[in-house]
Order: C-alpha cells, then sequence, then structure tokens
C-alpha cells in the first residue's frame, strides 16, 4: 500500500503530517489515524491495519494531541470493549504480529490491555457506509476471560526475554490473576538468584516490589489487597532482590518527602514521621559502617532529596564534622553543597548556639576556606545572631554570604525586613522575593515591597547577581499588597505597573493605576497611541530608540491599550458622567491630532466605548456613549466600537452550529430598532454588528452541514 511504502523509506514522507503547525498545534494525521481504525473494524484488513499503527506509533514524535497511534491500538484490542469484528483468536494473532514487528510497540500494548480496577476508553472511527461493524453481539464471559489469559501469558512470555522488562511487569503485578501472579513469582525467585542480574534491573524490580509490599501492608483490609502469605512471598523476593550496592538499595529512601514504608502505615503524622526518620537513619549507619563517609556522599549524589541524607548523617554521626564538612562545605556541586548546609543545620537543631561558635573557632583553627566559613554560616538559622558572627568576619566575607545565603521565611519582622534590604543590595532581588511575599499577611511597608519590584525589573538580565527568577503568583502577590495599602505613590505604582505589564496580563491581576491613568489624562492616552502606530501621513516614527526598542515598546504598549476597558468619566455605581466622557475624548483627539495620530485614536477610543454598559432604558450601549457616537461622527471610532465588541467575545467553542451568532444577531438588530431614531448613527454601527454575526451564523451552520456528510 502507499502508506506502507511511505513507511519504508527512510526517512518515511508520511511522518510529515505529524508536524504541528499553528497557535493550536494543528496536524494532518488524525485523517490517516481514523482511516486506519475504520479497516481495523474489519477482520481481513485488521492484521494490515494494526501493523500500520504500530509503525506510526513507534516514529510518532509525540505533540500535543492525546489521540495517538498506540493510543488507537488499545482502543481496537481492549479485552472488555474490543473496537473491530474480528474474533478473539485473529485478534490475538495480530497482537503477535505486532510484538514480532514493532517489540516495543507490542510490548506497551499488552501492559495497556492488562485488567485494571478503574478504565477508560476512547470510540474508534467507524465505517458509515460499510457493514464491518457488523451487528453488535454481547462479549460472553468466557470469551473475556481467555483473552485476558491470552494477554497475560504473552506479556509473561515476553518479559522471560529481557531483564529490563520486568520492572514495568510487576508494576502491573495486581493486574494479574492469581496462577499467572504464581508464576511471576517463582520466575522473580529464578531471577534474583542471577549472579549476571545487572544492579539497575535489581534497583528497578525491587523499588517495583517494595510499593507492592507497602501498599498491602498498609491497607490489609481492603478488598483489593492481597492475600498475607502472598505479601510474605513478595517481601522475601524483595530482599533477595535488592541491589548490592548500598546507595542503590537505600536511594528510595530520600527520593521523596513521604517514603512508603513496607509495613503497615502508622496513623498518627507523627508517628510516621518518626518511623520514615528511623528508616532513614538506620540506612546511614548500615552503609557508614559497610562503607564510610564516602559511600554517604555517593547516596547523595544520587536521590532527589540530598538535604534529607546530609540530616539522617547528622542525626546519627553528629560527631563526624571534621569528616564531613572541610571536604563538603563550599562545593561547586549544588548536590553536595546542599547535603552540606543540611547537615549544618540539623547539628544546629540537636546542640544548639553553643555548636555554632564552637565550629566557626574550629573553622578559624583549622584554616578551612572562605567558602567552606562561609558555608558554615549559610547552614545555620539566619537572624541577628548569626549576621553579628558573619560581620565580625570581615566585609568581604559578610558580603560574600549574602550573596550566598537562601532565606525564605523569617518570623521577626525586623529581621525579614533586615534580610530584604541586606539581599537588595547584594543584588540578589529574586531571593528578596519569597521574603517579602510570605509577608502579605504581615506588616511591611510599601516602600520595601516596591524596592523590591524595582530592583527585580532593572536587574542585568546578563548580570552577575541575577540569581532565582521569582513566579508569576509571587509578582501578582506584591501587587495586590500594594494594591491593598493604599500608600504608594500612584505615579510610582503607575511606573510599576509598565514594567511587569506582561506578568500582570497573564495572571488575572490588571494593571488597574496604569488604566486609570489613561481613562483620566486624554495626553497620556495619546503618547501611547504615538507609540504604537505611525502617523497618519505613512511617515515612520520621530524618536531615536533603536528598531528592536522601538518594537518591544510597540508591542507592550499595543497590549496595553488592548487590555484596557475603563471608559473614561465611570462611576463607582457603574454609571457614566456624560460630560466629563464627552471632555476627556475631546481632548484626547486633539492631543492625537496634533501627534499625527487622529485615525489610529480614535480606533482606540471606539474599542474602549465597546466596555460600556446598557443605559436606563435597558438599550445597549449607555446613553452618554450613544451620545459621543453622535457627536463624534468619526467612520474610525464607530470601526473600533463595532471591533471592540467583536473582540471581547474571545475564544468560543464550535459545536452548536450558528445558534449563538443567531441569538446575537437578534439582540444587536432589536438594539439597532431601538435608536433608529434618537441616535442613528450608533444604530447603523449596531447593524453592522448584527450583520457580521449573521455572516458568522451562516459560516458555522456551512461548515455543521458539511460535517454530517463527512466521511
Amino acid at each position: 500500500s502507499a502508506l506502507e511504502d511511505s513507511l519504508d523509506q527512510n526517512p518515511p514522507p508520511v511522518m510529515e503530517l505529524f508536524v504541528e503547525e499553528g497557535f493550536l498545534g494543528r496536524s494532518g494525521y488524525s485523517y490517516l489515524q481514523w482511516a486506519l481504525e475504520v479497516l481495523a473494524w474489519e477482520p481481513s484488513c485488521l492484521a494490515q491495519a494494526t501493523s500500520a499503527l504500530g509503525r506510526l506509533a513507534s516514529l510518532d514524535p509525540g505533540g500535543r494531541y492525546s489521540n495517538r497511534p498506540a493510543g488507537s491500538l488499545r482502543d481496537i484490542f481492549l479485552p472488555w470493549l474490543p473496537q473491530t469484528s474480528a474474533s478473539p483468536e485473529d485478534r490475538l494473532a495480530a497482537i503477535d504480529l505486532l510484538v514480532e514487528i514493532e517489540p516495543k510497540v507490542g510490548w506497551k500494548l499488552l501492559l495497556g490491555l492488562l485488567p485494571v480496577d478503574h478504565d477508560t476508553v476512547m470510540p474508534v472511527q467507524r465505517p458509515r457506509w460499510r457493514d464491518w461493524d457488523g451487528p453488535a453481539r454481547p462479549l460472553t464471559t468466557d470469551e473475556y476471560e481467555n483473552f485476558i489469559a491470552a494477554i497475560q501469558q504473552k506479556a509473561l512470555d515476553t518479559a522471560r526475554t529481557q531483564d529490563n522488562l520486568w520492572r514495568e511487569l510487576v508494576e502491573r503485578f495486581t493486574s494479574f490473576r492469581p496462577n499467572f501472579r504464581q508464576q511471576i513469582r517463582e520466575a522473580l525467585r529464578g531471577l534474583s538468584t542471577q549472579p549476571l542480574l545487572s544492579e539497575s534491573v535489581r534497583s528497578g524490580l525491587s523499588d517495583e516490589l517494595r510499593k507492592i509490599v507497602a501498599r498491602h501492608r498498609q491497607f490489609p483490609s481492603a478488598d483489593w489487597a492481597l492475600q498475607i502469605k502472598e505479601i510474605d512471598e513478595l517481601e522475601e523476593i524483595l530482599k533477595a532482590t535488592e541491589p548490592a550496592n548500598l546507595a542503590s538499595r537505600f536511594a528510595w529512601l530520600f527520593e521523596s518527602s513521604w517514603p512508603e514504608l513496607p509495613r503497615p502505615e502508622i496513623p498518627d503524622y507523627e508517628e510516621q514521621t518518626r518511623a520514615i526518620q528511623v528508616a532513614r537513619d538506620n540506612a546511614i549507619v548500615t552503609t557508614v559502617e559497610s562503607e564510610g563517609i564516602e559511600a554517604v556522599l555517593r547516596l547523595a549524589r544520587s536521590v532527589k532529596l540530598p538535604q534529607e541524607v546530609g540530616r539522617a548523617l547528622a542525626r546519627v554521626f553528629g560527631g563526624k564534622e571534621n569528616a564531613v564538612l572541610p571536604a563538603t562545605l563550599g562545593s561547586h556541586e549544588p548536590v553536595i553543597r546542599l547535603f552540606a548546609l543540611a547537615f549544618v543545620r540539623q547539628r544546629f537543631l540537636s546542640a544548639g548556639q553553643s555548636w555554632g561558635t564552637e565550629m566557626l573557632a574550629r573553622a578559624k583553627e583549622q584554616q578551612w576556606t572562605p567558602d567552606s566559613v562561609i558555608d558554615l554560616c549559610c547552614g545555620l538559622p539566619p537572624g541577628f545572631e548569626t549576621w553579628k558572627r558573619v560581620q565580625e568576619l570581615g566585609a568581604e566575607m559578610e558580603a560574600s554570604y549574602w550573596k550566598r545565603v537562601n532565606i525564605w521565611h523569617l518570623e521577626n519582622p525586623a529581621e525579614r525586613d533586615g534580610a530584604i534590604e541586606h539581599l537588595l543590595a547584594a543584588g540578589r532581588p529574586g531571593e528578596a522575593v519569597p521574603l517579602t511575599w510570605l509577608a502579605k499577611n504581615e506588616v511591611i511597608s510599601s516602600e520595601l515591597v516596591a524596592q523590591v519590584l524595582e530592583a527585580l525589573a532593572l536587574r542585568s538580565p546578563n548580570g552577575e547577581g541575577e540569581g532565582r527568577a521569582p513566579q508569576w503568583y509571587e509578582v501578582k502577590g506584591l501587587f495586590e499588597m500594594l494594591e491593598t495599602k493604599q500608600d504608594l505613590d500612584r505615579g510610582r505604582l503607575a511606573r510599576l505597573e509598565w514594567l511587569y505589564l506582561d506578568v500582570l496580563k497573564n495572571s488575572n491581576c490588571p494593571p488597574k493605576t496604569l488604566f486609570e491613568f489613561i481613562s483620566s489624562d486624554p495626553a497620556f492616552f495619546a503618547v501611547l497611541v504615538s507609540w504604537v502606530f505611525k502617523p497618519d501621513d505613512g511617515t515612520d516614527f520621530d524618536d531615536d530608540l533603536e528598531e528592536e526598542q522601538r518594537s518591544n515598546r510597540r508591542l507592550k504598549t499595543y497590549q496595553l491599550l488592548e487590555s484596557w476597558r475603563l471608559i473614561p468619566g465611570l462611576q463607582e455605581d457603574g454609571s457614566i458622567d456624560e460630560i466629563a466622557l464627552q471632555s476627556w475624548v475631546e481632548t484626547a483627539r486633539t492631543h492625537c491630532a496634533q501627534l499625527k495620530r487622529e485615525s489610529m485614536g480614535d480606533e482606540m477610543i471606539g474599542k474602549v466605548l465597546a466596555a460600556a454598559s446598557k443605559g436606563k432604558d435597558e438599550i445597549w450601549p449607555a446613553e452618554p456613549v450613544r451620545s459621543v457616537l453622535e457627536k463624534v461622527r468619526s467612520r474610525k471610532l464607530e470601526a473600533g466600537f463595532v471591533v471592540g465588541v467583536l473582540n471581547s467575545r474571545g475564544m468560543v467553542a464550535r459545536w452548536l452550529g450558528g445558534n449563538e451568532e443567531r441569538e446575537l444577531e437578534r439582540t444587536y438588530r432589536r438594539y439597532a430598532d431601538a435608536l433608529a431614531f434618537s441616535s442613528p448613527r450608533t444604530a447603523s454601527a449596531l447593524r453592522g454588528l448584527a450583520e457580521s454575526y449573521a455572516a458568522y451564523a451562516r459560516s458555522e451552520e456551512h461548515r455543521t452541514a458539511l460535517e454530517e456528510l463527512e466521511f
């Protein structure tokens, strides 16, 4: 076939269909995939369709769409709802073919067909003009059980061919019927005795077995829980399978903050926390006694939570500071530095202030490197006591400390504000953000919040001290703090909103102060328009900016004007002061004309007027806006008004066949008829809106009709 010929080429031309294009990542492979799903309904075509889907799945680069060839394969062969007319024997033969030609895809399919407690399926494309799907026939229990047994046997046989497949099989251990679980346990016993079994396979197997044992030990009375005897057997296999390398054997304890222990879970949170701590401590004791401190460092390098390794070592071997700290503090390896800082913090918590004093004296006596001494101080609890000790080390060391220390929260407001000021002075505003943001429910000056935002916005993108990038919700929180306090100069707040416009527009936190400035200062509005649009006579911009700077400013300003919906003259009760609105519009048009931007100024004014509410007569728009449209008599302003209404609808779903558009058409025609004599220009604009929605409705109705005929 043409598809098979294409797949035989290198590279296969058909894979161009999987390239995603555009904002939503459109690609053309779905139609090919649906065609193969249709072919799979016919028994004589099932093998070829399966082969083609398997080859596509093996080459699939992935993407935004969840509908992928591998998913179609599972949906077609799902034991409890097969979506093909082929017999169970033919389905199994097709799966055998797939396992042979595409082993990885076939293996994933076998695992995906194993039964689970809660499952879902997507309906595949059905033939519309052929009767390949045949009459519906209920699936019998015997057919289902026999098919499941065959799938489980195939999965077990496939795993026996490659040691690295056992982990995925064991991960689905409880999906197997009891007789197959017995076969798996016997196979694992044999596997665990193999001297050449790799450490990575042992580590993977022991991780999965431990999860099963832990889950079923924790919930022994659950309906899905395995029998105690079977859990005991699995635990024996777990012990025999554990890797000889201690770092690999104990890594699971330091991969998450709440590891599942292979024992009944203790309901009390504090007791369970202590049980995890004891397990970690025992692991460190075994590692140190068997292989020494270097083995602990190897463990720290291999896990997600090296700080927990440092804490555990400090708890059980706190007196080994000389063997641990000089070699790890100040390390250029971030993981080892994190380990060492956690060791210091834990030892301080256990031994108190005297320990910190003693260690600083020892560091001086033993001539530790400056980096090691600074890290020692970074590991001590932040606060005035620690900072006093740092200050005594000299100005250079103190500066290095503030360049390196990380502080997330301080209860004492004076210490918090002092830390923020020091971090700003050290050129680390990103690190000052969490301290500032977490003070949102406490007393903190708007001045300090503003300083953090200013320093963060104005830091050099490539310079020293770039540091931590704040999260958008943190920046949003800082602006909400300033908005709540209402004690920062409004001009300064508007400048901050301008600097953070990109963040604010994506975080549901509009630049309110900037909007207020535009709505109250028509001259400012005109300047913004001149930053975005060229003069009406077609000449170029008359500024001294570089092209890139001008382009960035144009984009930023355009986004600001497009998001501006605060109508000048709007009152607190939602009404519009007609005199204030008329005055603003007249002045803004005058300034725009002076800047040779009258045309685009009118269009932007029209867009903001589209945000009006209904009038006192329940007709839209409100009377002051109608008055502006009638008095100004500007086609550009009216066009902007129409565009503003159309754009305000945003993104809409297309499945109602134009019903929504027809309703909008009727609404705007009703408004136009009501204003035909009192506000004719407004009525004309409303009729234009109605015609636009009528055109959209016709387009949707046409598209829906075509879809109903589509094969």
